[in-house]
C-alpha cells in the first residue's frame, strides 16, 4: 500500500515520536507539572527560611548569629546548638520542609520513567504489535484509492466474465476466445475476444450494464433500430459497430456491442509507442514525442471528414472524438465510439470544457478536435479547455498547427465549425484514396426510419437537458450516463478499435478525491482529473476520543521550556 505509518491501537497518533498514546503523554505532562510545582515551593520557603535564620539571635547576649546564604544553613544550626540556644525553626527545618526536597526528586524519577514509557511506545509501534494503518500523504491515500479500485475491478471482472458465457451460450453464433485485460478505464466495462462462426474470423466484444439514465429505451425495436442506423453510418473514416444487444442476465442488465477486431492500435497507442492489449495504467505512463507534421496533417484530415460525415446524417455531436477513439486501419483514421453518444454518456473532457460551451453545445466537435490535433503534436493530452502559451511553446516546432489552435480557440467561447476547419489551408490539398468511394451526401441517402429519427431526436432532446443541467430523455428516466462528472468518462480500447476517452495515467490517474461507491456506478470512471491527481503532501490528522488536539508534542515542549 506504499508508505504507511504504523499507530498503537490504544489510542491515536500523536506528534511526539509519532506512537505516543494519550496515557503516556498524560504521565509525562503530570510529572512535568508536578515537578515544576515542587521547584516553585522550594523557593518559596527557601526565601522565608532564610530571613528567618538571619533573625536569629542569641538568647544570652553572646551576639547575632546570621547566615548569609542557604548554602551555610548547617553551619547556622551547629552554631545555635553550640551557644546551647534552640529556635523551632532552626532545628524542625528538615521535618518541616524535608517534602520540599523530596518532590522534586519524586518529579525526576517519574519524569524518566515517563520518558522512558514514550520510548517504548516509539519502539513498539516501529517494530511490533497491534497496529491500524493511516496514510501520511495523498500520494498513500491515492494508494489506497488503487487497491479499492482493484478490489472492485476484480469483482467487475468475474461478473463480467460469468454474463459473457451465459450471453454467448444463448447465441451459438459466436464463442469466447479470450477475456482481456483491462485496456479501457472504465471499470465496468470488459472487453472480450470472440469468434464470429458464420465468417470465421475474430470480433471485439464489449459488455457494460445498461445505465437507467440512458436516453434510449431498452427494447427489440430499439435494438434493430440502432443497428439500422450503424449499417447507414457506413464511412471509410468511421469505424463500424457490426452488432448492438441488451442482454438480461442474472437480474442485470447489459449493452453488449460487436466490432471488427483490429490489432494495431489506436491513435493513442501511436502517439504512445503501446501495445493496445496492455492494461491502460500502464501503455500510457510517459510522455512521448509528437508526430511527423505530414501524418498529423493527414490523421486530422481524415477525422474532420468522419465528424462532418455524421453531421451531414443528422447524428447529433459527438463528444466522443479523441485520440482513443481513432482506429488506426492500414495507416487510415477511423472514428469509434459513435455508440457511446446515443447512450448517453459523456467523454472525460466534457466536465473541463461543459463552461466554454455554454449555449454552443454543437461546437464541442471542434473543442476535442483541437485537443487530438496538441497531442499528435505535444505527446501529451490537454489537462485544460484552452491551450495556454506554455502548451502552445511546446510545438512551436509545429507553426502551421499552431496557426489552426489559434483559430479554434482564439476568439473566446466562439469556435469554428468542423467545416470551417476543414477549409483551412493545412488541411486542403491533400488526395484521400479511400474517399473515392464514399457515399454520397447525405441529401442523396435514403430517410432514416421513424424509429431511427425518435431516438436521434430523444438523443438531442437529452444532450440538451444535460447542457441546462437536468437529468431527463426518452422514455426511460434521462439523465447523463454517471453524470457531467470525470467519473463518466469512458477509456481508449487500444486497438481493440472501441476506443473510449482516456487520458494517459501520468497526468490524470490517481486520484485522491473518489469513494469506492463512485467507483462502482455503471458509468464511473477511475480515474480522477489531471488537476488533483498530485496535491501538497499533508499529515494525517487525529484527534482523541476525548477531544483533545493531536499537536500534543507543542504541548510537552511548551511545558518544558516554562520550567526551564
Amino acid at each position: 500500500m506504499g508508505k504507511k505509518r504504523k499507530e498503537e491501537v490504544d489510542g491515536p497518533s500523536n506528534d511526539v515520536c509519532g506512537g505516543v498514546s494519550s496515557p503516556s503523554f498524560s504521565l509525562l505532562l503530570f510529572a512535568l507539572l508536578l515537578l515544576h510545582a515542587s521547584v516553585t515551593t522550594l523557593k518559596k520557603k527557601r526565601k522565608k527560611v532564610e530571613g528567618k535564620i538571619f533573625s536569629l539571635k542569641s538568647d544570652h547576649g553572646r551576639g547575632e548569629m546570621a547566615v548569609t546564604s542557604y548554602d551555610r544553613g548547617r553551619v547556622g544550626s551547629a552554631r545555635v546548638a553550640a551557644v546551647g540556644g534552640s529556635h523551632p525553626h532552626a532545628t524542625g527545618w528538615w521535618a518541616a520542609y524535608h517534602w520540599a526536597v523530596l518532590g522534586p526528586c519524586v518529579a525526576v524519577v517519574a519524569l524518566v520513567f515517563a520518558v522512558a514509557y514514550v520510548v517504548r511506545k516509539c519502539e513498539r509501534a516501529r517494530h511490533g504489535g497491534r497496529y491500524s494503518y493511516s496514510a501520511l500523504e495523498d500520494d498513500a491515500a491515492g494508494e489506497r484509492l488503487e487497491m479499492e479500485r482493484k478490489v472492485a475491478r476484480g469483482t467487475t471482472r468475474d461478473t463480467s466474465a460469468l454474463a459473457a458465457r451465459s450471453y454467448l451460450r444463448g447465441h451459438q453464433r459466436y464463442s469466447l476466445l479470450e477475456h482481456l485485460r483491462d485496456i479501457g478505464s472504465r471499470i465496468d466495462k470488459n472487453w472480450f475476444i470472440i469468434r464470429d462462426a458464420s465468417v470465421k474470423t475474430e470480433r471485439l466484444m464489449t459488455l457494460q450494464p445498461y445505465d437507467e439514465h440512458c436516453p434510449i429505451p431498452m427494447t427489440h425495436g430499439t435494438r434493430e433500430a440502432l443497428i439500422e442506423l450503424f449499417q447507414a453510418l457506413h464511412h471509410p473514416y468511421i469505424y463500424p459497430v457490426l452488432d448492438v444487444d441488451f442482454a438480461n442476465i442474472s437480474s442485470h442488465t447489459y449493452i453488449v456491442t460487436i466490432i471488427p477486431h483490429n490489432n494495431k492500435g489506436t491513435l493513442k497507442d501511436l502517439i504512445y509507442r503501446s501495445h493496445w492489449q496492455d492494461d491502460w495504467v500502464e501503455k500510457y505512463q510517459q510522455r512521448s514525442s509528437g508526430l511527423p507534421v505530414g501524418q498529423v496533417q493527414r490523421l486530422g484530415r481524415q477525422v474532420l471528414e468522419a465528424l462532418l460525415f455524421l453531421q451531414d446524417r443528422g447524428f447529433p455531436p459527438c463528444g466522443h472524438l479523441h485520440s482513443g477513439n481513432v482506429v488506426l486501419q492500414n495507416g487510415v483514421a477511423r472514428l469509434s465510439g459513435v455508440e457511446n453518444t446515443l447512450l448517453g454518456l459523456t467523454s472525460r473532457i466534457y466536465p473541463i470544457i461543459k463552461r466554454r460551451l455554454k449555449d454552443n453545445r454543437d461546437a464541442i466537435d471542434s473543442v476535442c478536435f483541437g485537443h487530438v490535433l496538441f497531442e499528435m503534436c505535444a505527446g501529451y493530452e490537454l489537462s485544460s479547455a484552452h491551450p495556454t502559451a506554455k502548451h502552445l511553446e511546446d510545438i512551436s516546432s509545429y507553426p502551421q498547427v499552431v496557426q489552426v489552435l489559434e483559430y479554434i480557440f482564439g476568439n473566446g467561447d466562439q469556435y469554428p465549425s468542423i467545416e470551417e476547419i476543414l477549409c483551412l489551408d493545412f488541411f486542403r490539398n491533400l488526395d484521400l484514396r479511400e474517399m473515392r468511394a464514399a457515399p454520397l451526401p447525405s441529401q442523396f441517402q435514403i430517410r432514416y426510419s421513424p424509429m431511427i429519427r425518435n431516438i436521434l431526436k430523444e438523443v438531442r432532446r437529452f444532450q440538451k437537458q444535460r447542457r441546462r443541467g437536468k437529468r431527463g430523455g426518452g422514455t426511460a428516466s434521462g439523465g447523463e450516463g454517471g453524470g457531467d462528472t470525470p467519473t463518466s468518462s469512458e477509456a481508449s480500447a487500444g486497438g481493440a478499435g472501441v476506443g473510449e476517452d482516456s487520458v494517459p495515467p501520468s497526468s490524470a490517474y490517481n486520484t485522491p478525491s473518489a469513494s469506492l461507491a463512485a467507483l462502482s456506478s455503471p458509468t464511473s470512471d477511475v480515474t480522477p482529473s489531471p488537476e488533483v491527481r498530485k496535491q501538497a503532501p499533508r499529515r494525517a490528522v487525529h484527534w482523541g476520543a476525548d477531544g483533545t488536539l493531536p499537536c500534543k508534542g507543542a504541548l510537552f515542549l511548551c511545558s518544558l521550556g516554562f520550567i526551564l
